[in-house]
């Protein structure tokens, strides 16, 4: 939930929306905020669309006709450039109102930097991939375009590289690729039907000073509208619980807070652990929303609230007195003892038998004489 702007009343983005609420959730804050994202928008825009006047002679409208080859260079330059620059400031003004600030254009454009080049990378090399998928039987590009929905706004607020992002926007999106192509499509179709209209209205066979402003000031609305509702789309997926994926076990361990101390979030159900409930705040309590919970947080919740011993301590120097590759005994013929995690060598496990058998949550660093052992059964292997 986000503070009211201008004293206007709060919009709800922390929690799943469907496409029909997120639409009316862009249109809603667009109006809030007019000018900031009309200037965040026409600063990238009207020198885009200037230098692409200067280069080929038509406006945004008529660069179509300009041939095949001068378009997708344009095209080209547009997702490389125009894109990714109004995306990352569209999304990060969005995170300010969402933290209840009043985003304000130099501070936005000032934190946009310092990610602009992962973001340019990330989303021309998706738009890259998404054209071959499209001219390879359309399918696969629709695909794509629903796997990397948000990368631009990964890219943006979650630093690292293009690469990070392409597998940040494809985690958000897993099992939600119908929900993440239908806002982009309903979005472009908005953004498509007074774009028609204009160019039926000036015919574009020529681009004079009138279609060029009119054009311009279409493509500011538009653009920043497409924005938005990709940042709000992007919000929406970080509020949905995580699939297939180990996750945050904060769900889990919090669900006995008081009302008052629980962040609004995704919860583990106590009574059905099968099953996660959506919190929106100490006002609304729990929503209607409710998921299916993860394999591994549904595992982790378990251990956490498994009632069995402790693991028994293990001295620096201890031979275990059996093999430390976990992976070499089936769950029922596992011994119990110290056993080396093949995902992070440098850490042991405890594996328990009888009414409580299972990994303990307890870990500790793997002794030198056990790492050694461990790694000389790897080598044998």
């Amino acid at each position: 939930m986000f503070p009211s702007v201008d004293g206007q009343a709060a919009i709800d983005i922390e929690r799943p929306c469907s496409i029909r609420e997120l639409i009316g959730a862009s249109i809603n804050l667009y109006f809030r905020v007019p000018i900031l994202f009309l200037a965040l928008a026409a600063i990238v825009v009207v020198p885009y669309e200037l230098a692409v006047l200067l280069v080929t002679g038509a406006g945004p409208l008529a660069v179509g006709r300009t041939g095949f080859i001068t378009s997708n260079l344009v095209s080209l330059a547009d997702y490389f450039l125009a894109i990714p620059l109004i995306s990352a400031l569209h999304v990060h003004a969005v995170r300010e109102v969402g933290e209840g600030g009043r985003p304000r254009f130099v501070p936005t454009f000032r934190q946009s930097l310092s990610t602009l080049p992962a973001v340019i990378l990330a989303t021309g090399i998706t738009w890259v991939g998404i054209t071959l998928g499209l001219l390879a039987f359309a399918v696969p590009g629709l695909l794509l375009l629903a796997r990397w929905a948000v990368v631009a706004q990964a890219a943006a607020l979650e630093g690292g590289g293009w690469t990070d992002a392409l597998r940040r926007s494809a985690d958000l999106t897993k099992d939600r690729r119908w929900h993440a192509f239908g806002l982009t499509l309903a979005a472009g179709l908005i953004a498509m039907l007074p774009t028609l209209g204009l160019a039926a209205a000036f015919g574009h066979k020529t681009t004079t000073v009138a279609s060029f402003a009119a054009d311009t000031a279409l493509q500011i609305v538009l653009r920043s509208f497409e924005a938005l509702a990709t940042a709000l789309l992007y919000f929406d997926l970080k509020a949905r619980p995580p699939v297939g994926a180990a996750g945050s076990t904060q769900a889990a361990l919090a669900t006995d807070q008081a009302d008052e101390d629980r962040p609004a979030g995704w919860y583990i159900d106590p009574s059905s652990p099968k099953r996660m409930r959506y919190w929106t705040g100490a006002e609304t309590g729990w929503n209607q929303h409710s998921a299916r919970t993860p394999k591994p947080m549904l595992r982790e919740w378990q251990e956490r609230h498994r009632v069995g011993p402790a693991a028994p301590a293990m001295a620096t120097g201890e031979h275990t007195g059996h093999s430390l590759n976990p992976d070499l005994y089936g769950d029922e013929d596992r011994p119990p003892g110290w056993y080396v995690d093949p995902d992070r060598p440098w850490c042991m496990r405890y594996w328990r038998t009888g009414d409580v058998q299972g990994w303990s949550e307890e870990t500790l660093k793997t002794p030198e004489k056990a790492q050694a052992e461990w790694r000389d059964l790897r080598w044998k292997r």
